[in-house]
């Protein structure tokens, strides 16, 4: 804006300097007065109604939840399944991931004496043929498969979804270039700042080593063969513990019979499903900093992750916390200090587990600056009040009720709460934000306002952040890698860098 004012303003002057001066006497016409124009009518508040959910469970232990939606003429359907990537132990890890993708790929069909025939179309685009996408997903704690579609394709889809469960694909060729293609993306996902930075987080969030590396590490992917995998699929497609989530514009009471013919016969081949092992995310002293380093990065960037398993509190209070502590971070790097307009509050779950998980970015130079004005947020704040709860539990609610309203946000509502093991129903959901109360949030404030309890991962160049946490005594600096753990080393100093 400022450019085209200084490139339009000699042109304005020029033009002022060669009108003609206006007649003397010339009789002036009359300014017509400005009259507002009044403001519409208040609009009649839109009621946001939680959707309506029908669940029920088979013989063979398969839960249904069927969430109608019935704004667009699509369905979702998600296969999900109580254990995920940390079940596999170091030697196999990613076998859980490559059990769920194979599902989706093509079938080897042998002639009756053993010998490979041919390579049944890959399932991915059979469905893509028709209008549908096969979907498929690994969580620590959980897995999934599934098909988006038409609603008016919900007979065929529920079909297909249950024939691949119940004869899974396994295919030689399809695990080669599976395993191909995830040992070509080891070193780019150690490079990609999100997936690591994720999986540091979690790490830190629920002392978990193995968080985040849903296709197995280059140690595992050398010994990783067919056979483990397959292994992996028998323990994990088993209908008892499973959920089958049909979310879109159905009905329930005319898919029910359907959903009942296609997957009552499907039962698992070992007696117990493998289940996600239990982790204990209790907060812990600071005893060091993860360190990711980037040299010469512009901005350091900051995550600080604090198990909440001493918290009792309802996990609609741990949501309006968040969301306090997220607005107070604003208000003082953005609006008082303005250091950055990057700052993200959140939590994440693994079944009964929670931790809180902030992140923001400052500018490499104000790394110090930074971290001390986010600690002077997240140690010993001061408490809650009434008015700061309600405009927090507002906006969670408004949050909420617009992911509700969408097909896309109500399946990734259901799907991330069913694939780390937890409950989830939308009434209940606003219910429970409805019932949050101050002294709930505010005894949960008190534990959590300590910095020390919040464990830190760090990207960004040495040379800024190395200064930083020895200033501020935050411990060693210890970098991740997808297969060990090293001490960072530490940055030469410049001259003059102590001054």
């Amino acid at each position: 804006m400022r450019g085209v004012v200084a490139l339009l303003l000699p042109q304005a002057l020029a033009a002022c300097a060669t009108a003609p001066a206006p007649t003397p006497g010339a009789p002036v016409a009359p300014v017509e007065r400005w009259a507002p124009t009044p403001p519409p009518p208040t609009s009649a508040p839109v009621e946001r109604r939680a959707p309506e959910v029908t669940s029920w469970t088979l013989k063979n232990g398969l839960t249904v939840h069927v969430v109608e939606h019935h704004q667009r003429p699509l369905v979702r359907l998600r296969l999900v399944f109580p254990s995920g990537s940390s079940s596999d132990d170091s030697s196999r890890a990613g076998a859980t991931g490559f059990a769920v993708a194979l599902l989706g790929l093509g079938r080897d069909v042998h002639t009756p004496s053993g010998e490979l025939d041919f390579v049944e179309k890959p399932l991915r685009r059979a469905l893509v043929e028709r209008g549908a996408y096969f979907r498929s997903g690994v969580d620590l704690d959980g897995a999934f498969v599934g098909i988006d579609g038409l609603s008016r394709e919900a007979r065929p889809l529920l079909e297909t979804l249950a024939d691949a469960v119940k004869r899974p694909r396994q295919s030689e060729a399809a695990f080669a270039g599976l395993l191909e293609a995830a040992s070509d993306m080891v070193d780019e996902r150690q490079l990609t700042d999100p997936e690591v930075l994720q999986r540091a987080v979690l790490q830190r969030a629920f002392g978990d080593e193995e968080a985040g590396v849903p296709f197995g590490t280059a140690e595992s992917l050398a010994r990783l063969s067919l056979e483990p995998v397959l292994r992996r699929q028998e323990a994990l497609l088993h209908p008892a513990g499973a959920t089958l989530l049909v979310l879109g514009d159905v009905r329930a009471a005319e898919v029910r019979a359907l959903i009942t013919t296609a997957f009552s016969s499907w039962s698992g081949v070992e007696d117990a499903p493998v289940k996600a092992s239990p982790v204990s995310a209790r907060p812990a002293p600071r005893a060091g900093v993860t360190f990711l380093p980037r040299p010469g990065a512009r901005a350091t960037l900051v995550c600080a992750a604090r198990p909440l398993g001493d918290l009792k509190a309802s996990d609609a209070a741990v949501e309006v916390l968040a969301e306090v502590l997220g607005r107070r971070l604003t208000a003082r790097l953005r609006e008082r200090e303005a250091l950055t307009y990057q700052v993200a509050t959140s939590l994440e779950y693994r079944l009964e587990n929670r931790a809180l998980v902030v992140c923001t970015r400052f500018q490499s130079q104000a790394t110090l600056v930074g971290l001390r004005q986010l600690f002077s947020v997240l140690d010993k704040a001061p408490p809650l009040g009434v008015e700061e709860l309600e405009v927090a539990r507002r906006q969670v609610v408004a949050r909420t009720e617009r992911q509700l309203a969408s097909l896309d946000g109500l399946t990734a509502l259901w799907l991330g709460h069913r694939v780390r093991g937890r409950a989830f129903q939308p009434k209940e959901a606003l219910a429970g934000l409805g019932r949050v109360t101050l002294p709930e949030v505010a005894a949960s404030w008190a534990a959590v306002t300590s910095q020390a309890t919040f464990q830190l991962v760090l990207l960004g160049d040495l040379a800024h952040v190395a200064p930083a946490a020895k200033a501020l005594k935050l411990g060693a600096l210890k970098t991740p890698t997808l297969e060990k753990v090293e001490p960072a080393a530490e940055p030469v100093a410049e001259p003059g860098a102590d001054e």
